[in-house]
């Protein structure tokens, strides 16, 4: 059986998501985090309401409260009705559904003018068809914004295989391709307005490696500042991010 077999839920479980979130504190992002720049190639003046699939811990989604969209979403987590939501109404956002569940199982008759996700779909195999859940949410004119780290890339693979080996199998790496997501879209009926891979070279690992690793862990902090100032953004090789923007037609 492949390492990286699909499952209910995914390649991660709800149970892993809530042992993550357990101790997370809620914020909004600022207008420096890369993820929020890559956004702003959105007209948010003339979007009403947001959707983001795998809401919590929610930064993002707060972020786009604060432009004045109305806040919707969906997880899994048991904090998106006991912290989230009130969290969400403590800072004066415009609040709308929220859902503790399945995204796959979920109701949802309305469409809304954004649907995003930020680091969720490439946690499934079957990539399209969580796209298309994430498509049949626009409303007319609306749009999909999708963000993914980049561990596809031949750099930020071998840094995440071989030095973040247990999150590395969480992520399905073929799906970390934007190109297939633009086709993908297009066919769909949308018009993409940005897609690839952005930001200049980062990394992180998720849990520290073996001791024999160390040193390249070490090394590779300590150039990252030098390498982040000397290498180009926006490469699919090194770049941390995939992302795609689509309007529906």
């Amino acid at each position: 059986m492949s390492e990286n077999r699909i499952t209910e839920t995914g390649l991660a479980t709800p149970d892993f998501w809530d042992s993550q979130n357990k101790e997370y504190t809620l914020q909004i992002i600022d207008d420096a985090d890369p993820i929020a720049r890559y956004m702003e190639k959105i007209d948010f003046s003339t979007l009403r309401s947001c959707f983001e699939v795998g809401c919590f811990p929610g930064g993002y989604l707060a972020y786009l409260g604060k432009k004045g969209l109305e806040v919707n979403g969906i997880d899994f987590s048991n904090r998106i009705l006991s912290d989230l939501l009130p969290f969400y109404k403590n800072q004066g956002f415009k609040v709308g559904t929220f859902l503790e569940g399945d995204f796959f199982n979920m109701n949802v008759e309305k469409t809304f003018d954004l649907v995003c996700s930020f680091g969720f779909i490439e946690h499934f195999e079957n990539w399209k068809e969580v796209m298309d859940l994430h498509l049949k949410l626009i409303a007319p004119g609306g749009y999909l914004l999708i963000t993914t780290p980049n561990f596809r890339g031949k750099w930020q693979m071998l840094i995440h295989k071989y030095l973040d080996k247990t999150n590395y199998k969480r992520h399905f790496i073929p799906s970390m391709q934007p190109d297939l997501w633009k086709v993908h879209v297009e066919q769909n009926g949308f018009t993409v307005v940005k897609h690839g891979f952005f930001e200049k070279f980062d990394f992180w690992v998720e849990e520290e490696p073996p001791l024999y690793f160390k040193p390249i862990i070490v090394l590779l902090r300590r150039l990252k500042p030098f390498l982040k100032k000397m290498l180009p953004a926006n490469r699919e090789s090194y770049s941390p991010f995939c992302g795609i923007i689509a309007q529906k037609k």
